[in-house]
């Protein structure tokens, strides 16, 4: 009957219209759940952005402060070596002049001992050196200098060339009498005939050394261990090729270099 397909169209566009709103409402709620899943993906890659950004700051604010840093310990170490040089080449000027060495060269037995100009040089070297740690087997002012090598420096920036050890350098060296031991003289210990230790001559007891471990180069009185027997040596001038150089020189070269150190 009509009114029945009526009543049943009527029914089915119900029953759509009832399922098109489920759809919809479904797919409301997934674009929903979309929009805040995107929202929150959003907020995390801004925090890690902004966390990144802040890291980034903090790196750059310690790097310049590190540079900061080093730029006034560079200035610190500059003041303490020009003031050092400063010091030991006062040092050296006084010594030299407290000397009682001749103006012309000496000898002994047909041995020339160094001139007034000769062992002021040698001196002047000596206390540029002043403060350098002790090293055994070390060469050089950045390395360290035990005894010998210290002797050994000293004499060849004055032109000089002598054997490594201090064994070696006292039979390089004719001996010479205490009291007749010069200024620039080599000064050795032995114990049980064996030599172990050198240093140079500054006059009036004393002279330049690097002692031992955990000392540094110095100027100290002539000091004698128990056993031991105390010798003069004398670097024949022979050897010598002196070069003109004034100890403010020597001293800012070579201490220039313990800055990096």
């Amino acid at each position: 009957m009509p009114y029945q397909q009526d009543l049943r169209q009527q029914l089915t566009q119900i029953q759509d219209m009832g399922t098109s709103a489920t759809g919809f409402a479904k797919q409301i709620t997934d674009v929903k759940v979309q929009k805040k899943a995107e929202e929150e993906a959003k907020a995390i890659a801004d925090a890690k952005a902004k966390a990144d950004a802040a890291w980034q700051k903090k790196q750059a604010a310690a790097l310049a402060e590190s540079q900061k840093k080093q730029q006034r310990e560079t200035i610190k170490q500059t003041k303490q070596i020009a003031e050092l040089t400063r010091r030991n080449t006062e040092l050296a000027r006084k010594t030299a002049l407290s000397q009682k060495t001749p103006a012309q060269s000496d000898s002994l037995g047909g041995l020339t001992g160094p001139s007034a100009g000769k062992a002021k040089g040698i001196l002047g070297v000596a206390a540029s050196l002043k403060g350098i740690p002790y090293k055994w087997g070390g060469n050089t002012p950045q390395s360290g200098l035990d005894c010998s090598g210290y002797t050994k420096l000293v004499f060849a920036r004055n032109g000089i060339t002598i054997p490594r050890t201090s064994r070696e350098q006292r039979k390089a060296t004719p001996n010479v009498p205490a009291s007749q031991a010069r200024p620039g003289d080599l000064v050795f210990f032995a114990k049980n005939g064996v030599v172990h230790h050198v240093g140079i001559y500054a006059g009036n007891g004393k002279m330049w050394n690097s002692p031992h471990t955990g000392s540094h180069v110095k100027l100290q009185s002539v000091w004698r261990s128990s056993g031991d027997v105390v010798s003069y040596g004398r670097v024949p001038q022979a050897q010598s090729k002196l070069k003109s150089k004034s100890v403010n020189a020597y001293g800012l070269a070579i201490l220039s270099k313990m800055g990096n150190k």
